[in-house]
């Protein structure tokens, strides 16, 4: 029975578990390195952007500022649906708003989720920004 997912799909999620359960303690900082590099490239693009994969990327920061502060949840959510599909590695991701005072032209969130190492799960969080322009930062 299929899961919706096309044969590549199929293909690439089993081939990016199988490269999960390899993955050693020693590989962690290797691995959030590449994570990050990797959320960096995602979270930037545009959504529609590249016309092979019209979902990749994250809405344009006019959509945000449009409908501010009603338009957090569908960032929020967008972003979360970005790296779910874009970051296999990733596992029950969650954003988070964070408010912070004086920031009016950037909006912070927390990404959590989780990795599998050495069959165990362990948290991993990391913190981003988004400026009026859309540029995002991405750090530990």
């Amino acid at each position: 029975m299929s899961d919706g997912n096309t044969l590549l799909e199929r293909l690439a999620q089993a081939e990016a578990g199988a490269r999960m359960e390899r993955i050693s303690g020693d590989d962690q900082a290797g691995l959030r390195r590449s994570i990050l590099a990797n959320l960096r490239d995602v979270l930037a693009t545009r959504r529609g952007s590249a016309p092979a994969q019209l979902d990749l990327g994250t809405p344009s920061p006019n959509e945000l500022r449009q409908n501010f502060p009603h338009s957090l949840a569908e960032f929020q959510r967008s972003i979360a649906e970005c790296i779910r599909r874009y970051e296999p590695r990733l596992r029950d991701v969650a954003v988070t708003y964070i408010q912070v005072e004086g920031e009016a032209l950037m909006v912070h969130f927390q990404i959590h989720g989780q990795l599998v190492i050495d069959g165990k799960k362990q948290a991993i969080s990391f913190e981003t920004t988004v400026d009026h322009r859309g540029s995002w930062q991405l750090r530990d």
